[in-house]
């Protein structure tokens, strides 16, 4: 069965379809065309907007559409973002300056290193350090990933080697091939 998907986001067309799939559903998910025009998302809450996506590709497609809205409710900001989450620090804001903009409002530094976001492995630079320590940085993270299917120049790959861990005595596994 297919279902319209009220947004051009590739990720959260697939991401729906993994979780319909997951439940045995057997939905085929398809993103809104390109030429559908989408209402200002102007709710209170974050039904309210995905409510109006959902019946203005309805309207526009024929078909039957769901949509989704989500943001941030923080919790130490009383909710806020909420709705406003896209616009946060500013109409034309990108989603870095939004997250900065939320980290700087509840107090939260964020140092460098890596984490997990939605299963993806992210590294994040402290733009306070010097160009050197974000080097160093990058180095130390890098040196614990496998990356023989990655391309780097021979300058880089020298620089992870020399930084990498060096193996337990007796262990076979070369410090490139090392798990992260």
């Amino acid at each position: 069965m297919k279902l319209l998907l009220a947004t051009r986001s590739e990720h959260k067309r697939r991401e729906l379809e993994r979780l319909l799939g997951a439940a045995g559903a057997g939905w085929e998910i398809d993103s809104l065309p390109e030429d559908v025009l989408m209402p200002l998302e102007d709710g209170e809450t974050f039904a309210e907007n995905a409510l109006g996506k959902a019946r203005a590709a309805a309207r526009a497609t024929g078909r039957s559409s769901i949509a989704d809205d989500s943001g941030i409710a923080a919790a130490a900001l009383r909710g806020a973002p909420g709705v406003r989450s896209a616009r946060y620090a500013g109409e034309h804001a990108t989603d870095r300056q939004n997250l900065e903009k939320l980290l700087r409002e509840v107090g939260y530094h964020v140092r460098s290193g890596s984490c997990r976001v939605r299963e993806t492995h992210v590294i994040l630079l402290d733009r306070g350090l010097a160009p050197s320590a974000q080097i160093d940085v990058l180095v130390e993270e890098l040196a614990r990933r496998p990356l023989e299917d990655v391309y780097l120049s021979p300058a880089a790959r020298h620089l992870l080697e020399r930084a990498a861990p060096a193996p337990p005595a007796g262990s076979q596994t070369a410090p490139s091939q090392a798990a992260p």
